[in-house]
């Protein structure tokens, strides 16, 4: 069975995608690094990478924001549910 991979998940290299994210961060020559997140991993992110400090990023250079959403319809303009009573999203245009 294979593993679910997450931007978390640390594979045989013992490197998370997060890792190599900010590792990219850290060689571009750039004063900013925005971090684009969702509702769902935005302070997660946040937690990992104030756990690993950054990354040896200066923090006040690194910036999160959550992509945002928008309802979810079928192609005749119809509200799709994601339960009974609550309305489907999907990443939308920033």
């Amino acid at each position: 069975m294979l593993e679910r991979q997450t931007l978390y998940h640390r594979n045989e290299t013992k490197t998370s995608l997060a890792e190599v994210f900010a590792y990219l961060f850290y060689v571009c020559d750039v004063d900013d690094r925005y971090i684009m997140t969702s509702e769902h991993t935005g302070e997660p992110t946040e937690r990992f990478f104030s756990k690993h400090d950054y990354f040896g990023l200066d923090r006040s250079h690194v910036h999160f924001f959550e992509q945002n959403t928008m309802p979810c319809v079928d192609m005749s303009g119809k509200v799709l549910l994601a339960t009974k009573s609550s309305i489907a999203k999907a990443p939308g245009t920033s």
